[in-house]
């Protein structure tokens, strides 16, 4: 895991995440992005706290005080605890009501990333004037980037979840039926409680996007995703104080290739290739030979003249000359031609007595 966020902070990859945010973005309506409330202006012109009798508190649209504003963001995954649920090591075992599916994400240093970030502070300070006891807000970061953190709980409290629905688990999300088992009258799954989970298609032009719906357990660290989130206001589980929550709605897989990459990139170290070995011009002795190896054509040019030499020392008493060592076409025509001649005078010549 270290590895591939190494990866994904080293320059060339920073940039190339920066232009894929921006393509994801690119045309989405202005106002549905969560940057576009890092104006303060734009926040009050446009935002209401709206409080139930409860004393929870949801973001809702300035327009229709029912309608919760839910807003849109993009930035690279880092880490996400999203389903399926498969083990019951992924649901806490004190308090199984307390299970939460969670993101963070970070824009690596992008712009529109960074307003969205402040956009969160903004809201936090509007729910400050309804509420004077609201736990401080502390903002994330990631490797000095700053990050953003959703989440959404499995089930409803029954208190909280009187009159509501209880819809059931999907298969994408609790195909072992664990959390059907282990939440069974601890708490109700409701409509708040539903995260949606779809792949963007890229549309015929750069910045066009279509959505289909997805399993959840194609998301991974790496990848680039958009998220629709909302914002409420929750009493703290000790009490006397309250807190704002991030809500996660849904998630969008947008483009995958910057993990792909990282999945894909060569494991295997080559060798690399050692010095060369510099060539002495130095003889050598090999073997049982007497004499410093030599280049063949120099061998053979050696070896006729010592032939040539014996015979003339032994050519007054009729001996053989040797047979010529092979040689080339050209080299054994000349060689004929002068043995030859040599048979020659040596028919003219008289013998001579030992």
């Amino acid at each position: 895991m270290s590895d591939l966020l190494d990866f994904l902070t080293e320059p060339p990859n920073i940039n190339r995440a920066h232009d894929w945010l921006a393509e994801v973005t690119m045309d989405r309506y202005p106002s549905s992005l969560l940057s576009s409330l890092s104006s303060n202006f734009a926040l009050r012109q446009n935002m209401r706290v709206f409080k139930d009798e409860d004393g929870a508190a949801v973001l809702v649209t300035g327009k229709d005080e029912g309608e919760e504003a839910v807003l849109e963001l993009a930035g690279v995954l880092v880490e996400h605890s999203l389903p399926p649920i498969v083990s019951r090591e992924q649901v806490p075992r004190e308090k199984p009501y307390l299970a939460t599916q969670s993101v963070t994400l970070t824009g690596l240093g992008h712009g529109q990333f960074t307003h969205a970030a402040t956009a969160v502070q903004n809201i936090h300070t509007l729910f400050s004037t309804r509420y004077r006891n609201l736990v401080p807000y502390t903002s994330d970061t990631f490797r000095s980037f700053p990050a953003l953190t959703f989440d959404n709980r499995y089930v409803t409290p029954l208190k909280k979840g009187r009159g509501e629905t209880n819809l059931p688990f999907g298969r994408e999300v609790d195909p072992k039926g664990i959390l059907r088992t282990m939440l069974d009258r601890r708490g109700i799954h409701t409509e708040d409680n539903r995260v949606l989970y779809f792949e963007g298609i890229r549309g015929k032009r750069r910045g066009e996007w279509g959505f289909e719906s997805m399993n959840p357990d194609a998301f991974a660290a790496g990848q680039i995703v958009q998220l629709q989130v909302a914002f409420t206001v929750v009493p703290c589980p000790t009490g006397g104080n309250y807190q704002m929550v991030g809500k996660l709605r849904s998630i969008a897989l947008m483009i995958s290739t910057l993990r792909d990459d990282f999945l894909f990139r060569p494991r295997v170290t080559e060798p690399k290739t050692p010095p060369a070995l510099k060539v002495c011009g130095i003889k050598r002795r090999i073997g049982y030979a007497a004499h410093p190896v030599r280049e063949t054509e120099e061998r053979r040019d050696e070896d006729m003249r010592s032939a040539r030499e014996a015979f003339e020392d032994t050519e007054g008493r009729g001996a053989t000359p040797p047979p010529p060592t092979p040689a080339g076409e050209d080299e054994m025509d000349s060689t004929d031609e002068e043995d030859k001649r040599d048979n020659e005078e040596r028919r003219k010549r008289p013998c001579h007595g030992v």
